[in-house]
């Protein structure tokens, strides 16, 4: 029988630091997010997990990553410190990002080293198809063993943010059994997922999420950090929150005044910049446009260091 096992090694009694290693048939090993803790000092998990990856990072086969936040992906550089030389499977938007928060994360931390960004290999999922790439999306599954493939959904929590289905199966078939013969599982992962329903968007990027397969024999391992909240949200939010800040901009422009807007993480600075392109391409002020109304060489964005 063809088994999967899977060892929690963070984001499970602990908010932060997710990271789960998988094992396929006793000696195939891949990990879904490989994330720092933050904030959480509970040393002693923190050895122990150390201690299970620096034994198997050289046999870790695949990384899949769920987004860029550094809770599950701070831990790359050390897992190749450790001997992992596998792939880095995630999409396009994400990869981009993942480079420069590592490289920000690591200066802050005082060992930079472009070495070890310039060494990871990566698999896109961008829609497009080549040596370093593969169409996802939902669109088509990519083999990783004998009978065990993987795809890729669309998640609704940052730019990039994905979820991770694997299909298998459990049985060993013969290689003539055809696909439609053989009684598959799935298995889904799905990262953080942001609050959203179709009459409630609370950013406008993600509106093309996706949810999983209608399919029998499925497990989901569901991120729920958030999952005590009930967001009593109306259905017209994101309207509501852009009018706002329109508003806001607006009174400051006509005072001839500055308007400072303290974006200390990647979801909020993501989230401000998406608003204030949407205001300028979209939003009307007595029947002008946003951007008739503003002199955008007069809008910038700068970086503060905070001591």
């Amino acid at each position: 029988m063809n088994k999967i096992r899977l060892r929690f090694l963070g984001g499970i009694g602990t908010v932060t630091g997710s990271c789960i290693l998988m094992e396929y048939n006793e000696i195939h090993y891949y990990l879904i997010d490989a994330g720092i803790f933050q904030n959480e000092n509970d040393l002693e998990v923190e050895r122990n997990r150390e201690k299970v990856l620096r034994k198997y990072a050289s046999r870790i086969k695949i990384i899949f990553i769920t987004h860029a936040h550094l809770d599950h992906i701070g831990l790359l550089p050390e897992m190749i410190k450790w001997g992992f030389n596998g792939k880095i499977y995630s999409t396009k938007a994400t990869i981009a990002i993942l480079k420069i928060m590592l490289e920000d994360a690591m200066k802050i931390n005082g060992n930079f080293d472009p070495q070890i960004i310039n060494s990871m290999n990566f698999l896109e999922f961008d829609g497009s198809k080549g040596e370093n790439h593969f169409k996802g999306f939902g669109k088509e599954y990519k083999k990783i063993e004998k009978d065990f493939s993987v795809t890729i959904l669309r998640s609704s929590h940052i730019l990039g943010s994905c979820t991770w289905q694997f299909r298998w199966t459990e049985k060993k078939y013969e290689d003539y059994i055809q696909f439609d013969e053989k009684e598959w599982k799935y298995l889904y992962f799905t990262g953080d997922i942001g609050s959203i329903r179709e009459k409630n968007k609370t950013n406008i990027l993600f509106k093309g999420h996706q949810i999983p397969f209608v399919n029998p024999n499925k497990t989901i391992i569901l991120e729920s950090t958030y999952g005590g909240i009930i967001r009593n949200k109306s259905d017209n939010f994101y309207n509501e929150k852009i009018s706002k800040l329109a508003e806001i901009i607006i009174k400051n422009i006509e005072k001839n005044k500055f308007v400072l807007i303290p974006a200390f993480a990647l979801d909020r600075a993501q989230q401000i910049l998406v608003d204030l392109n949407y205001i300028k391409l979209k939003y009307t002020v007595e029947g002008k446009r946003f951007h008739e109304l503003i002199n955008y060489d007069n809008i910038c964005c700068k970086q503060y260091k905070i001591p």
